[in-house]
């Protein structure tokens, strides 16, 4: 008996790790500690800011090269147009620089962009203008690749700025703990735009192609706005937490939703209604989402590093930055 139940545990055994590897797909690295921000170029190469500094990946995650040694911890990293790379320090270099760095030869020699405050988000828009948000100091605009930097509150009812985004039009939103906010005059002016926004500790913005607005928050799930963000409606139907930690679209119109302890959840028809698709994770705290050209979908989450899937969302592959703590990524 007791050896017909050894033979049973170790088909068992072997049958989950031939599943497995039919959907895991290990890579080298980095082992960088917390990863804090990722970007994918134009042409597809990956740059991640870490704890101990840049890496890149020419291979779609396969593999990972360090481009710095003195840098320190990289808190956020962006990409624009031109596959110019930009980044800023989580440690100040002198008293008050966080400083803000570019480089024109993917990540091989660098220039200093000084800014002297603390980054928590980046974005670039079509226009190669660089919005960045602060944690006490509000929103900061670049119209000349980061040589010099303007100061535009006007108003912003608080300087805690969490995330950012874009339209087609230009125009730019804001996500806060007061809400949303939103510029027409890139950034020149900002107006709160909260109506049917019923919780307002919103902690991700996406905008989809054809101009739709969602937004994921604390406690308060998914909210979507069809007319610019004048008017908010919330479309929970299917989440099973309103938690909400990162939100992308693709270029398909399907919506991905990450949350803080049940995973992903995936929509098909603009936000209704939503499925759970977690096939493959290991860890369903998930802390940051992007889409690529392709359409491929990546998500980081707190403990098991970076994941892709190629159909959908339907299942995930592990694809390095093992035991890595995954917070945010961005895309160009």
């Amino acid at each position: 008996m007791k050896k017909s139940v050894l033979v049973f545990c170790f088909l068992m055994l072997f049958y989950y790790k031939v599943l497995a590897q039919d959907f895991w797909q290990q890579t080298n690295g980095p082992y960088a500690g917390k990863i804090y921000s990722l970007t994918v170029c134009p042409d597809g190469d990956i740059f991640t800011a870490t704890q101990y500094g840049l890496y890149h990946s020419s291979d779609n995650g396969a593999s990972w090269v360090k481009k710095n040694t003195s840098f320190g911890s990289i808190y956020n990293v962006a990409s624009n147009s031109k596959g110019h790379i930009f980044m800023s320090k989580d440690v100040p270099i002198t008293t008050h620089d966080y400083s803000f760095l570019t480089s024109t030869d993917k990540g091989t020699t660098w220039t200093y962009l000084h800014f002297n405050y603390k980054t928590q988000t980046v974005i670039i828009t079509a226009e190669e203008d660089i919005f960045i948000g602060t944690d006490y100091n509000g929103i900061f605009r670049s119209t000349d690749s980061g040589i010099s930097w303007q100061e535009v509150n006007s108003g912003l009812m608080t300087m805690n700025i969490v995330c950012l985004a874009y339209n087609s039009d230009g125009h730019i939103f804001a996500g806060t703990a007061m809400g949303v906010f939103r510029s027409t005059d890139n950034g020149d002016n900002w107006i709160n735009f909260n109506s049917g926004l019923t919780n307002t500790d919103v902690r991700s913005l996406c905008v989809k192609t054809d101009g739709d607005v969602f937004v994921g928050t604390y406690g308060g799930g998914v909210f979507r706005s069809t007319d610019n963000g004048n008017n908010w409606v919330q479309i929970n139907s299917g989440l099973t937490i309103t938690y909400i930690s990162c939100i992308a679209a693709d270029a398909n119109g399907n919506i991905f939703a990450g949350t803080f302890e049940n995973g992903i959840f995936r929509s098909t028809d603009n936000g209704d209604n939503w499925t759970q698709n977690n096939y493959g994770l290991t860890d369903n705290h998930i802390n940051c989402l992007v889409v690529n050209s392709s359409n491929d979908i990546f998500l980081g989450n707190n403990g098991a590093g970076i994941y892709r899937s190629t159909n959908n969302g339907n299942s995930w592959s592990h694809i390095g930055l093992i035991v890595s703590r995954i917070l945010t990524l961005t895309i160009n």
